[in-house]
């Protein structure tokens, strides 16, 4: 289970975005979009007793509740993808970037390389979080279109991350222990992920440390 918010699409001050609707939903299972997208709430992950407001209240409080989750750490660097987000374009390929949750991996293989990002400390150990989702668009004749959010398992991709500004690159998966060798640690962190599947999209990334 997750907790799907759906965030207005239209608002013009995007960090001021109403929240629209929130669904609660399996493993797998659609949640229309309308004029919204989604912010994911992990079932793992509190936010605390008192209802988020808007965009910018719910995405504080969805990350210092992921780094909550993982008592042994105390620092979290986050990509939400709800701005456009801090891409390499030189090393990336196949990709649409946009902002609202639209940044989109196109093609087999697709590759999303961040621009690199300084960490507060050089983390000898970290755990790497991603969402990944697919937006399936229907047209139906004689009929209204939508748009449908799925949620999709990270693992088709693989993720790759550095953290000495891409010299060398560590291979991980969602929510595994990364223990990082002496010679490849520091604060200058790197995303990439190659994607598998067409058309897949990026919901955040998150470095634990």
């Amino acid at each position: 289970m997750s907790t799907h918010y759906l965030i207005d699409a239209t608002t013009p001050v995007l960090l001021n975005s109403e929240i629209n609707d929130v669904r609660h939903v399996g493993v797998f299972e659609q949640t229309t979009l309308g004029g919204n997208f989604v912010i994911r709430l992990a079932d793992d992950v509190s936010i605390g007793p008192v209802d988020p407001v808007d965009l910018t209240d719910l995405l504080t409080k969805k990350y210092i509740g992921l780094l909550a989750s993982h008592p042994l750490y105390t620092n979290i660097a986050v990509e939400s993808f709800v701005s456009a987000p801090g891409v390499d374009l030189v090393n990336s390929s196949a990709i649409a970037v946009g902002d609202r949750c639209t940044t989109t991996l196109l093609g087999v293989p697709a590759v999303f390389q961040s621009s690199m990002a300084t960490l507060a400390a050089s983390p000898t150990q970290a755990l790497i979080i991603i969402e990944t989702f697919y937006n399936e668009a229907e047209d139906p004749i004689g009929d209204r279109g939508s748009r449908a959010y799925t949620e999709l398992d990270p693992s088709v991709g693989t993720c790759d991350v550095s953290f000495d500004n891409g010299s060398t690159f560590l291979t991980t998966t969602s929510g595994a222990l990364l223990n990082i060798p002496v010679p490849n640690q520091g604060s200058q962190f790197i995303f990439r992920f190659t994607g598998t599947f067409a058309n897949l999209s990026m919901g955040s990334w998150a470095v634990i440390y």
